[in-house]
């Protein structure tokens, strides 16, 4: 088993389509690398995964919002009347990393969830606005059929994507997720539906650099239609969707009390 971090044969998003996409930035020396992801909550917190923070060998920097291409500057739509929405990434400094208690590394695939506090208040646009979370009760109770994954990862070339890539997943009951990768991919893993769940990739998955990440689909909040977290992405096979393979995911609707109370205004 292996942490994920990328969308392997996934699509090419368009700017200002996921802009909750958050990269993390390392720095082992003097260089700047992108590790994992996260998902934008408010105007001060990242959501991501433990695993991700939690990093002995290298020292935790910044967070990259409203980033597209990381080979380009701006990152712009052309319309079809000619003209041209920009937008810039911004890096923002990490104030306060909060990893949940009960995650260690020895059983690193539950409890996998952290919260990170910026050093500032950012302001939103149309490419760095928040997701939604599953807070309203009928919401979280929801059991949907697919799930979109996004995230700039390795492909299956086992490198990682400049490009903000999506692939979309299908739900896999727990236990079939549990067996197959006992017995297919000789892989011993507990899981718990009750804070963990499976979603199963039609030669698609994430991978190496995708941990942190939102899986999340578009339901109806209050009649009206919006984007919501239900997982964050924890960890898949070193598969990376060249067959069909199941990745685990931590339950977001699971953790919202914990979620709640650790943000601070």
């Amino acid at each position: 088993m292996t942490s994920v971090d990328k969308i392997s044969r996934g699509n090419e998003t368009n700017p200002f389509e996921f802009p909750w996409m958050v990269l993390l930035r390392y720095q082992p020396d003097e260089r700047l690398i992108d590790k994992c992801g996260g998902s934008l909550i408010s105007n001060r917190y990242v959501l991501t995964a433990a695993h991700c923070v939690k990093i002995q060998r290298y020292k935790w920097v910044k967070v990259r919002l409203g980033e597209h291409d990381k080979t380009t500057a701006k990152d712009c739509i052309v319309y079809t009347d000619g003209s041209k929405q920009c937008a810039t990434a911004i890096e923002v400094d990490v104030e306060k990393m909060i990893i949940h208690k009960d995650y260690h590394r020895s059983t690193r695939f539950l409890n996998d969830i952290a919260l990170l506090r910026m050093a500032e208040k950012i302001s939103f646009t149309d490419s760095v606005k928040p997701i939604c979370l599953p807070v309203d009760e009928s919401v979280r109770k929801q059991l949907l059929p697919k799930y979109i994954i996004t995230g700039w990862g390795a492909t299956e070339e086992r490198t990682a994507s400049p490009v903000l890539l999506k692939a979309i997943v299908s739900y896999e009951p727990i236990e079939m997720c549990e067996k197959k990768l006992k017995h297919i991919y000789r892989m011993h893993v507990t899981l718990d539906d009750r804070w963990q769940m499976c979603a199963l990739g039609n030669n698609t998955d994430s991978c190496v650099g995708d941990s942190g990440g939102p899986l999340g689909s578009v339901v109806s909040v209050n009649d009206v239609p919006k984007f919501v977290q239900f997982g964050i992405i924890t960890a898949g096979t070193k598969l990376c969707g060249n067959i069909s393979s199941s990745g685990i995911y931590a339950r977001v609707s699971s953790y919202m009390n914990w979620i709640l109370a650790n943000i601070e205004p």
